[in-house]
């Protein structure tokens, strides 16, 4: 078994597993506390409605069959969750889940299942979900935060903790990351369409913004960029010049996050 991954299995009157990230890169945020706790709520809902479907599309019976909790948090402030089986005496769903755990994991993230087949080819028409991928009747009121790319993410740093959601760019070949910059960038480009005051610049790896100062008020021309919701900031700026270029100083205001903005562009 994965040793980033603590998963736990226990039989009442139904049976329930518990899914925990033990140990994730210090350039991500997962405390709900001091990260963007509505990503990091996105994430883990996500992954374990895509753990959900696989499982039950490979046992062939409804979604439904098993549930899924609300999130708790543990002492550092990260979630965990539980799914378990709908029927109330159990059904061995969630155990064959729990048996065969680390494969189906592996057709995750290898892309080799029908359902995550279906996600890859239609990713270019959809940013964060959709009823071709997670959006059912069954979660409807999780539809505002579920994101694909967010969940495939949390269950790859199930299996790898120096998972970095792309901070480092050696994991953009991983298909939830291919479109990153593509969509950060695309981001950048419509909010400086917004305000003529408001410009973009092309960076060393992600374009970012220059918003044009007041001199009446004596103030200057001052920065900001689109990053990943989980990237903890204070890294992001340590790492700006490779981002972005020279001579920025960035604080941990001057970041807009993608999962944010993308549902943002969405309703304007």
């Amino acid at each position: 078994m994965n040793s980033n991954l603590c998963i736990s299995w226990a039989k009442k009157t139904t049976e329930m597993l518990k899914i925990a990230i033990l140990d994730y890169s210090n350039n991500l945020d997962l405390d709900i506390s001091s990260g963007n706790s509505s990503a990091i709520r996105a994430a883990f809902y996500s992954a374990a409605f895509i753990l959900q479907r696989v499982t039950t599309d490979i046992l062939d019976v409804d979604p439904q069959e098993i549930e899924i909790s609300e999130l708790k948090l543990d002492d550092r402030g990260i979630p965990f969750l539980f799914l378990s089986d709908a029927a109330p005496n159990g059904s061995g769903f969630v155990n064959y889940l729990y048996e065969n755990f680390e494969a189906i994991l592996v057709k995750i993230l290898n892309g080799d299942q029908q359902f995550i087949q279906s996600i890859i080819e239609h990713k270019q028409e959809c940013n964060s979900s959709c009823q071709k991928c997670l959006n059912t009747y069954g979660n409807s009121g999780y539809h505002h935060i579920l994101d694909w790319r967010l969940g495939i993410g949390l269950l790859r740093l199930m299996k790898n903790a120096s998972y970095s959601f792309g901070f480092n760019e050696s994991e953009e070949n991983n298909f939830e990351l291919k479109d990153l910059i593509e969509l950060i960038n695309n981001a950048s480009n419509t909010y400086s369409k917004i305000d003529e005051k408001t410009h973009l610049i092309v960076g060393n790896r992600f374009n970012y913004l220059r918003f044009e100062g007041n001199l009446l008020l004596g103030t200057g021309d001052y920065y900001k960029a689109i990053l990943h919701p989980l990237w903890k900031k204070e890294f992001v700026i340590q790492n700006a010049e490779t981002f972005f270029g020279k001579g920025l100083n960035f604080n941990t205001n001057d970041f807009f996050d993608i999962f944010t903005t993308l549902r943002t562009l969405k309703t304007e």
